[in-house]
């Protein structure tokens, strides 16, 4: 997972770790949680909505517009950006995540593609196109709200309700203790995670 996550939190090494993790824990502070109890109430409900369409139907998969309203939620307190996860499934970047992670699962139990030079020619190659579609996602995400940042223009940053994107962003700015690529690999270990 290594080529997702970067150096986030989910692969660095135990002594890299521990400060990494210090560093963060405020970004999940009960009050800023509390903040985005809304964001849980609204996209529950939207949810609900969905699911009460799908019972017209003789089957349903709840996995799928679970795994969406999840996402949903996800991308509105990670990046402070409302996307209708539910009625947009075919996004891309959330496309390529679920793919890459089917892949190195999947790459788990198939022990012949251990060595990275046998996934390279097999199963690799696709997963660096997923891979480019997330980075270049996450970049473009983060020089979006770069410029927020810089401008003062921040939105909901000033209230409680901080994106982590946004906390992270202070943490670039303020105390210089991320780069640029330091808070793309935790968005991505985070959204991945899910």
């Amino acid at each position: 997972m290594k080529p997702l996550f970067g150096a986030g939190l989910a692969t660095r090494s135990a002594e890299k770790w521990k400060p990494r993790r210090k560093l963060l824990t405020p970004c999940f502070h009960a009050d800023i949680l509390r903040g985005f109890l809304t964001v849980f109430n609204e996209r529950s409900q939207k949810l609900v909505e969905h699911l009460g369409q799908e019972t017209k139907k003789d089957f349903t998969d709840i996995g799928t517009p679970v795994t969406l309203a999840t996402l949903g939620v996800i991308l509105e307190t990670m990046f402070g950006a409302t996307i209708e996860a539910l009625d947009n499934n075919s996004s891309k970047y959330i496309t390529a995540l679920e793919r890459l992670a089917d892949m190195y699962m999947s790459r788990n139990i198939k022990f012949w593609e251990w060595p990275d030079f046998i996934f390279d020619l097999t199963s690799g190659k696709q997963s660096k196109t997923l891979l480019r579609t997330v980075r270049e996602t996450t970049n473009s995400v983060i020089q979006e709200k770069k410029k927020l940042y810089l401008s003062g223009n921040q939105g909901n940053c000033k209230a409680k309700r901080k994106a982590f994107m946004d906390l992270l962003l202070e943490l670039h700015f303020e105390s210089q203790e991320l780069s640029e690529e330091d808070i793309r690999d935790e968005v991505n270990t985070f959204f991945a995670a899910v």
